[in-house]
């Protein structure tokens, strides 16, 4: 058995609650791994808790562990797009346009970086625009779930309620 993977049993454990919905405790264990171990401050798993937190419905605490995961790793993809959902909520519109304004500096734009456009467009009432850069988002990535949720709430804002339906489902 090689030294020191005794954080790997806490790590299944916070995926299988992730996984599991227990988003609250998955949230906790990660954040344990993060506080005990030579992983402290690592993007990857600061972008985990960040979410973990974001499916809970912890915007603030959300906000603060993807935009630190980002500051660690600014090509981290995995916490774009949840950050600007959290920006979002949080009514942090300012920071939203800013990462929104940072996707002009990327060669090549892919799903996330599309959705993040389309979030801040979607936050400013730029709804047709936001329409456009969804769709861009999902022909990238036909499973970007984020992408899929705000084609549905622009549907709904459009009184597109069955199509709305499609998207959600």
């Amino acid at each position: 058995m090689p030294k020191h993977i005794d954080w790997l049993s806490s790590w299944i454990k916070a995926h299988a609650q992730l996984y599991g919905r227990d988003h609250l405790e998955a949230s906790k264990t990660f954040q344990a791994i993060n506080d005990n171990t030579k992983f402290h401050q690592n993007s990857y798993l600061l972008t985990l808790i960040g979410k973990s937190l974001y499916y809970y419905g912890r915007y603030m605490q959300a906000q603060q562990y993807l935009e630190t995961a980002l500051m660690v790793n600014p090509h981290n993809t995995d916490a774009l797009m949840p950050l600007a959902v959290v920006y979002e909520y949080n009514q942090k519109l300012p920071e939203l346009d800013k990462l929104a304004a940072q996707m002009g500096n990327i060669k090549e734009l892919n799903s996330e970086h599309w959705f993040v456009v389309a979030e801040s467009c979607y936050a400013a009432g730029q709804i047709e625009k936001a329409m456009s850069f969804a769709k861009k988002a999902i022909e990238l990535d036909e499973r970007n779930i984020e992408a899929q949720l705000l084609r549905g709430r622009i549907c709904l804002q459009l009184k597109q309620g069955i199509e709305a339906i499609s998207y959600f489902r």
